[in-house]
């Protein structure tokens, strides 16, 4: 004995709103990735010059950096 009215779905109306879904996400994540980018690039020009800041504070060239870091073992 049936114990209530069984749903009728709409599959292709779900599959609509899941390919929405995706596509929503896929916006996301593609918006998520630029921004880890441009957050990046930001970190390293902040090394960098942070780097250059260190160099010139101790008077330093680049060539003599290079040297202390071969001759470090790195």
């Amino acid at each position: 004995m049936p114990r209530g009215v069984r749903k009728v779905i709409d599959y292709d109306l779900e599959i609509a709103k899941i390919d929405e879904m995706i596509i929503k996400q896929s916006e996301t994540l593609t918006k998520l990735k630029a921004d880890k980018k441009t957050l990046q690039e930001e970190k390293n020009t902040a090394d960098l010059k942070a780097l250059q800041d260190l160099i010139s504070k101790e008077g330093k060239t680049v060539a003599e950096i290079v040297e202390i870091v071969k001759s470090a073992g790195y």
